[in-house]
């Protein structure tokens, strides 16, 4: 469990949808199965039935709002619906329940109840998770620093493909599991709804891990259409988790936008491009403004772009900011088709937005920012390495303090511009990003202030662009045989 002190300001919500009157309780819920009495969910013991004596249900069928549902290890079937309806700002949590938190002693066992995840698996086509009301708390109740990206260790010790597991599952406590659905017609797994479905206002996920199809070797296939297909939301948070091994979208924002949200310090590995679906990481359509997407991992991404802003609803995009961000590819083709960042079709329009601190590595085809209209743009203190193009000028474009190597990128008088030749700058790629020495090529940066003269680890800027700040005696010298080759 995060300590408060190390709560990251994104949770600026948090805290409000967690008030609760004092008629509010816990309960202690496991998977379904026979049990020898009827549990009332006030201990461990048989834990909430939610139906007939000798039969323990998993979650009850109704929800009381301000109420935390605790969720011991297993599995809790093929279909999770969140419909209570709201009551103010009451919100309802599913939480993890972990060996450092879980409610009551009474029962407790940590081996069993404690160790696992929480899971929902793929059953039928359709969408295995439905929310339609606002105010919900999705919870793995990882214990992770507050600068870890994604849950279970992945930064540090990623599997072998994208289709593994954390280190320790248990820390992206909750999974939402669409890799056992065998599909492979378009659309097979979803029915065009996303695997995750709904919308609202206030929802929360956090320390959660999402599975993709994986039907390849690459761990893509064109039959999922969307991961978490959200109509209009207002101030929903996806943070420090797992998101892997999906096809063409994860996050859809559809209709009325994306409104005052935050998706950071999450661990996004793997998405297709293909033609019949179009991906991006996060798409969103109509108007919209006060998004912030930061301290991220997206590698190895086939996509139109990791910020996708496209048809059909006519829209204006509005004081969005991308910021200490790293767009890897590691192994196999990657590329972005429009840019990292892609305000593309007639109907869409972005204004105001703040890109700054990001790091590129080995993107093909494009890493730069196309806009279809003319909006506006402050790109400052991003460092590329190794990328096909990445253009980053034109008309409403500030851009200064940028470095590109061995990248056909912008000019500009304090850009700087090393076509081919650059060598490696970091220290191990592409797990360890941490820039292994300081160079002229990249430690002339632009002073932005708070929040962005913090590095992607926590650390204070004092020269650096792109992600990180280098620290002397931090890393070893990068091995001399690692390249990036652009596909």
């Amino acid at each position: 469990m995060r300590s408060q002190s190390n709560k990251v300001a994104l949770f600026f919500v948090f805290s409000c949808l967690l008030m609760s009157p004092a008629s509010a309780a816990n309960h202690a819920v496991l998977p379904p199965t026979s049990c020898a009495n009827d549990g009332d969910g006030s201990s461990w013991n048989c834990a909430v039935s939610g139906g007939a004596a000798g039969a323990r249900k998993g979650l009850p069928g109704t929800l009381s709002r301000g109420d935390v549902y605790y969720l011991g290890d297993g599995n809790y079937g093929n279909h999770l619906n969140l419909s209570t309806p709201a009551s103010g700002t009451l919100a309802i949590e599913l939480r993890k329940a972990q060996s450092y938190d879980h409610f009551t002693d009474s029962g407790w066992n940590t081996g069993t109840m404690g160790s696992g995840q929480a899971v929902w698996t793929w059953g039928s086509p359709g969408s295995m998770v439905s929310i339609t009301t606002s105010y919900w708390t999705i919870n793995g109740n990882g214990n992770g620093s507050a600068t870890e990206v994604g849950c279970g260790g992945v930064q540090a010790n990623p599997p072998a493909t994208m289709l593994g597991a954390t280190p320790n599952p248990a820390a992206c406590g909750i999974k939402i599991d669409a890799s056992t659905c065998t599909a492979t017609s378009n659309n097979g797994c979803d029915n065009g709804n996303g695997e995750m479905h709904g919308g609202g206002t206030n929802i929360i996920w956090e320390s959660v891990e999402w599975k993709g199809q994986g039907l390849n070797s690459n761990g893509n296939n064109n039959s999922e259409t969307y991961f978490w297909f959200a109509l209009q939301t207002t101030n929903m948070v996806v943070t420090h988790s797992y998101l892997h091994n999906a096809s063409t979208t994860y996050i859809t924002n559809a209709s009325g936008g994306w409104n005052n949200g935050t998706f950071s310090y999450n661990y996004c590995w793997g998405l297709f491009d293909g033609s019949l679906n179009h991906g991006e990481a996060l798409q969103d359509t109509g108007s919209d403004s006060g998004t912030v997407i930061h301290h991220n991992i997206f590698r190895d991404q086939i996509t139109n772009g990791d910020l996708v802003f496209v048809d059909p609803v006519t829209g204006t995009h509005n004081n969005f900011e991308f910021y200490d961000n790293v767009d890897v590819c590691s192994a196999g083709t990657c590329r972005h088709n429009d840019g990292f960042i892609a305000c593309i079709n007639a109907s869409q329009t972005c204004t105001n937005f703040s890109v700054y601190n990001n790091t590129f590595i080995g993107i093909g085809n494009n890493a730069g920012i196309v806009s279809t209209n003319i909006g506006s743009y402050t790109v400052r203190n991003n460092l590329w390495y190794n990328c096909a193009s990445a253009s980053v000028s034109g008309n409403g474009f500030i851009q200064d303090h940028n470095t590109f190597l061995n990248t056909s990128g912008s000019s500009g008088g304090t850009n700087i511009n090393i076509a081919s030749g650059a060598p490696n700058p970091f220290v191990s790629l592409p797990t360890n990003l941490n820039l292994a020495s300081e160079s002229a090529d990249w430690n002339n940066r632009a002073s932005l202030g708070s929040p962005y003269d913090v590095d992607f680890n926590g650390v204070t800027f004092t020269s650096d662009r792109g992600a990180y700040q280098y620290v002397s005696g931090q890393n070893p010298a990068p091995p001399t045989s690692v390249t990036v080759t652009v596909n």
